[in-house]
């Protein structure tokens, strides 16, 4: 009975406790890309947005220690079909989407998104995501989300789409996203999240006082913008 025992906790070990098992193996999708601009709005076209965020988190990631692949790294169109084929012929790990929102009328926020019958490592880092993000950007929370987009339903492995801002909201949102800075904190923001994901801990780059992120390297004009923002989004 002992040794069954033992058997039974060994198994359970690995079915709770994955992730430290190899080097993570990430996939990043900037979505859109060539011929389909995706969202555009305030000047912007969300296919530059996704990309340029994308390939700041690459570079963060491998900084890190993870094993990282994109499914574009220019602006170029793909299927959705060889998104996901790639990741899915790839065997990566996971699978992280990042796309910009649009409305009409234009509207506000973050919210990230997995697949309805997801496994929990996909509720999981999706969770983490909309947390970072918005512990970085002032911006409205819109939930944590399903929805049955292509990309997260035809991935094998845990997914998580990212709709980091409106990008068509020239008031507040549109601000974060024309900002080459804020596409970096961005990408920091989803690093963090699958760092925590995986079980690590962040070295943040700053640090939260009272509702404003505020750099450690002062930036007092960075900082009146957002708290702009803030002030704006309360009072609506």
């Amino acid at each position: 009975m002992k040794d069954i025992g033992y058997i039974v906790i060994f198994i359970c070990f690995f079915q709770v406790a994955p992730l430290a098992a190899q080097t993570p193996y990430i996939m990043i999708d900037p979505g859109h890309g060539g011929e389909d601009p995706g969202a555009v709005g305030c000047g912007l076209e969300e296919k530059n947005v996704n990309l340029e965020t994308s390939l700041n988190l690459r570079q963060l990631l491998q900084d890190n220690g993870f094993d990282v692949i994109m499914t574009r790294e220019e602006d170029v169109y793909l299927t959705l079909a060889s998104r996901t084929d790639y990741a899915n012929a790839q065997r990566v790990d996971r699978f992280v989407a990042i796309h910009t929102n649009a409305s009409s009328p234009p509207s506000t926020g973050v919210e990230t998104f997995c697949y309805y019958t997801a496994s929990t490592f996909s509720f999981d880092l999706r969770d983490k995501i909309q947390n970072e993000m918005l512990s970085i950007w002032q911006l409205r929370d819109r939930g944590v989300k399903t929805a049955g987009f292509y990309v997260l339903k035809h991935t094998v492995m845990p997914a998580t789409l990212s709709e980091l801002a409106f990008i068509n909201n020239c008031t507040d949102d549109a601000l974060y996203l024309s900002d080459s800075t804020e596409l970096s904190r961005a990408a920091e923001a989803h690093l963090w999240a699958i760092q925590l994901h995986y079980g690590e801990d962040p070295e943040k780059t700053g640090q939260i006082k009272g509702f404003v992120y505020e750099y450690q390297e002062s930036n007092p004009q960075k900082r009146e913008r957002e708290s702009h923002i803030l002030l704006k989004h309360n009072n609506n």
